[in-house]
C-alpha cells in the first residue's frame, strides 16, 4: 500500500513541495533502473485504489473517502537542529513544536514528522526490522530538481536513476546518515508495476 505524505505549500511555490510514500514503493515484479535526467515530464497513467470495505448487511457506503493515509513519521536523529534545517530546506516541512530533544515538522494537510534527538553513539541498523527509509514524492519535476540540488549543495547526493515504471529516482542522505529518496511521479500518477530491486541496497 502507497501512503502520502502532503506538506506545506511553499509561499514561493504554488504547489505543495514534495508528499511521500512510505517503504517499499512498488507492486511484484523487478527490473534495473536507468540513469536519469531529472526534469523530464511523464505522461500520468491510471492507477486504481482499493475497494471500500462492505459493511455487515454487505451494503458498500457511498462515501468512502480514500481510506487509510500515513498520519505521523518518527525518525531519530543525532543532532536535532541539523536536521530540522535539512528536512525544511530539501522538503519544505515547517516546525510546529519542538523541545531541546525533539521537533515536529508539518505539512499544510496536517502530516506530521517527528524528529527525536539520540545520542551521537546511538547504533544505526540499515539491516535491522523496522521501517527502512521513507519515499517522498515531488509534485512536479522542478521541484524534483530542487531536491536533489539541495542534496548536491549539502554533499548529500547519492544517485538519481529512472525506474523502469518511468518514474525518477532522487537519492541521498540526511545529516545522520539516514537514506532519504525523491521521486516525480508519484504512484498516484504512474503506478508501480513491480518491486524496484533497489529498495534491497538502500
Amino acid at each position: 500500500m502507497d501512503v502520502h505524505f502532503r506538506p506545506l505549500i511553499d509561499p514561493a511555490h504554488p504547489q505543495p513541495r514534495v508528499a511521500a510514500q512510505l517503504g517499499v514503493d512498488g507492486s511484484p515484479g523487478g527490473g534495473p533502473p536507468r540513469e536519469a535526467h531529472v526534469g523530464s515530464e511523464t505522461t500520468p497513467a491510471a492507477s486504481g485504489g482499493r475497494p471500500p470495505r462492505p459493511s455487515a448487511d454487505g451494503a458498500i457506503p457511498e462515501e468512502s473517502g480514500n481510506g487509510m493515509r500515513l498520519a505521523s513519521v518518527v525518525l531519530n536523529v543525532f543532532d536535532l537542529q541539523e536536521a530540522v534545517s535539512f528536512y525544511r530546506e530539501l522538503l519544505g516541512l515547517e516546525v510546529s513544536a519542538d523541545t531541546s530533544t525533539a521537533a515536529l515538522l508539518v505539512s499544510a494537510d496536517g502530516s506530521q514528522l517527528y524528529l527525536r534527538s539520540l545520542s551521537g553513539h546511538a547504533s544505526h541498523e540499515t539491516g535491522g526490522i523496522g521501517v527502512h527509509c521513507v519515499l517522498w514524492t515531488a509534485p512536479s519535476p522542478a521541484e524534483l530538481r530542487h531536491c536533489e540540488q539541495v542534496l548536491k549543495d549539502r554533499h548529500a547526493h547519492t544517485d538519481t536513476q529512472e525506474e523502469a515504471d518511468g518514474f525518477v529516482w532522487v537519492q541521498g542522505r540526511d545529516p545522520s546518515g539516514v537514506t532519504v529518496v525523491v521521486t516525480h511521479p508519484g504512484p498516484d500518477q504512474v503506478a508501480r508495476t513491480r518491486i524496484i530491486s533497489r529498495i534491497y541496497a538502500l
